[in-house]
C-alpha cells in the first residue's frame, strides 16, 4: 500500500479487522505500538530469514500446484453453476455495464463537455493534481462548502473522473455492498460523478434515488447521466438534503474527511435513517503521504469524536468485500 509506519499504525488504529489480524481481542480506539516498534521488527527479521521463508513457500507451492489446479477447475463449475443465484446486482443494465464502461463514464464526459478523445484524456491525466493545487491554493475550512461549490469548477470532474476509471474493481466492490443491501428509498450524499447513485438506482429492490452534491457542475453533469441512461424516474438531484424526509438507505463515499464537523453529519443520517434501514459509508481522515488532499480532515480530536459518535449510534453490519467501506444499522434496529 505504500505506507509509512506511522501511517501502518494509524490504520491499524482506525480499522477493527487489521486489530483482530493482529491479535486483539476487542476494538481499541488507541494505537496498539508506537510507529518505532516497526524499525525493531524489521532489524529483527534478517535477510536469510527471509530467503528460508521463501523458499519453503516456492516448495509448498510446487506441491500443491497439481492439487489446487483441480480444485480450481472444481469451483469454476461450481460458480458458473451457481452464478445466476448468487449475484444480487442486477446483470443486464448495471453490473455489467460498469465492468464494460464504467456506465459508460468517458462517454458522458466527452459528450457533457464538448471534448474530444484525447483533450479528455490529457485531462484526466492531470485532475488530482490541479486540484491539490487548487486545494492548497484557495481552500479554507471556514469556507469548505464555498470551496466545492463554487472554486472547484471543472476540475472537480476530471479529478474524480481519473479515480473512478482507475480504482474499478475497488469501486465495483462498492457497487456490489450497495446491491447486498441498498433498498427502498436511497440518499446519496455527496454523489459527485454519481456511479454509485446510478448503480443503485439499478437495484430492483431500490424505489428511488436522491442524489445529493454541492458542486453545481457536478449536478448538472449527474443530470445529463441520468437522463442518458434513462433513469429521469427514477433518481431525483438535489444541492441540498431535502428537509424532513427520511431514508431507507444513506450512502455517503469519499466526503466526511471534507467536512469540518463529520460527527454532525453522523447524527443528521441517523436522524433522516428510518428504524430498520443501513448506511454505507466510507472515510479518509488523511491529507495524503504528499499532502495531496490539502481540503481533507486529519484532526485528531475531531476524527475521535466522529469514531465515538459512530460507535455510539451504529452498529457494523459485516461484509466479506475487501474494500474500507462499512455497513451500519442503528443500534435498535
Amino acid at each position: 500500500m505504500g505506507l509509512s509506519d506511522r501511517e501502518t499504525v494509524e490504520q491499524i488504529r482506525e480499522n477493527p479487522y487489521l486489530q483482530y489480524f493482529i491479535g486483539l481481542n476487542k476494538y481499541s480506539n488507541e494505537a496498539p505500538f508506537e510507529a518505532s516498534m516497526l524499525v525493531h521488527f524489521r532489524q529483527r527479521i534478517d535477510i536469510g530469514l527471509v530467503n528460508r521463508m521463501n523458499r519453503s513457500m516456492v516448495k509448498n507451492s510446487r506441491e500443491e500446484e497439481s492439487e489446487e489446479a483441480t480444485a480450481k477447475k472444481l469451483i469454476e463449475q461450481n460458480n458458473l453453476s451457481k452464478q445466476s443465484t448468487m449475484l444480487t446486482f442486477p446483470t443486464s443494465l448495471s453490473l455489467s455495464s460498469y465492468w464494460q464502461d464504467s456506465f459508460l463514464l468517458k462517454q458522458h464526459l466527452q459528450e457533457f463537455l464538448d471534448l474530444d478523445s484525447e483533450t479528455l484524456e490529457a485531462k484526466l491525466a492531470v485532475g488530482q493534481q490541479q486540484m491539490a493545487e487548487l486545494g492548497h491554493k484557495d481552500f479554507d475550512w471556514e469556507k469548505a462548502t464555498a470551496f466545492y461549490s463554487d472554486k472547484v469548477g471543472e476540475v472537480y470532474l476530471f479529478d474524480l473522473g481519473a479515480w473512478h476509471l482507475t480504482s474499478r474493481d475497488y469501486i465495483g466492490d462498492m457497487l456490489k455492498l450497495i446491491a447486498d443491501h441498498a433498498q427502498g428509498r436511497v440518499l446519496d450524499f455527496g454523489g459527485g460523478i454519481g456511479t454509485h447513485a446510478i448503480g443503485a438506482a439499478l437495484c430492483p429492490q431500490v424505489e428511488q434515488v436522491v442524489y445529493c452534491d454541492v458542486n453545481p457542475i457536478s449536478c448538472d453533469f449527474f443530470r445529463y447521466r441520468v437522463k442518458q441512461m434513462g433513469l429521469e424516474q427514477k433518481i431525483v438531484c438535489y444541492q441540498e438534503i431535502p428537509q424532513n424526509e427520511t431514508f431507507d438507505t444513506i450512502l455517503c463515499f469519499d466526503v466526511l474527511e471534507h467536512l469540518p464537523n463529520p460527527s454532525q453529519q453522523l447524527l443528521k443520517f441517523d436522524q433522516a435513517l428510518e428504524p430498520q434501514g443501513k448506511v454505507i459509508l466510507n472515510w479518509y481522515f488523511s491529507k495524503g503521504i504528499n499532502q495531496e488532499f490539502p481540503f481533507h480532515l486529519d484532526d485528531p480530536q475531531i476524527i475521535n469524536g466522529f469514531f465515538r459518535t459512530l460507535q455510539a449510534n451504529f452498529l457494523e453490519v459485516f461484509h466479506t468485500y475487501n474494500i474500507t467501506t462499512r455497513c451500519y444499522h442503528k443500534w435498535s434496529a
